[in-house]
């Protein structure tokens, strides 16, 4: 556990939210109405471990991860990297069937030039059994 903050007061009893991170996966835990701070507490360290037990998250592509590079007939250079704009990663239930897992690439038709480093040129959708579950802008590295 890396953050907390308790509390109590007669309306909510005794409350706690908290952080944690175990091999790259962050959980938050909240818990209000706990009678006493043992039962808060109790119940805090219930819901980090059902979240460590039941769910992983993978690691899809990282920020400024080359996705592509295309050819621009008007730009300056013959060739420009397109990378992610953020990490992309997912969070799925542990015995998820993952090969349902595609990444379709998107780039916008009209592009305005100059084409400068960090325009968005399109977005990265992450696909899950042909469900859009996560997505990012794509930009010029």
């Amino acid at each position: 556990m890396d953050g907390l903050k308790t509390g109590f007061t007669n309306e909510a009893k005794y409350c706690l939210t908290a952080t944690a991170e175990r091999n790259g996966m962050r959980t938050i835990a909240v818990v209000f109405g706990a009678e006493t701070s043992k039962e808060r507490n109790s119940d805090v360290t219930q819901l980090l471990d059902y979240g460590y037990s039941n769910f992983e998250t993978k690691s899809i592509y990282k920020k400024n991860e080359k996705v592509t590079e295309f050819d621009w007939m008007k730009a300056n250079k013959e060739k420009v990297n397109v990378v992610t704009d953020d990490s992309v990663s997912l969070l799925y239930e542990k015995g998820s069937d993952l090969e349902k897992l595609d990444t379709r690439i998107k780039i916008n038709q009209n592009i305005d030039l100059p084409i400068n480093k960090n325009k968005v040129v399109g977005q990265l959708e992450v696909l899950l059994d042909n469900v859009v579950v996560q997505k990012t802008d794509l930009i010029i590295q």
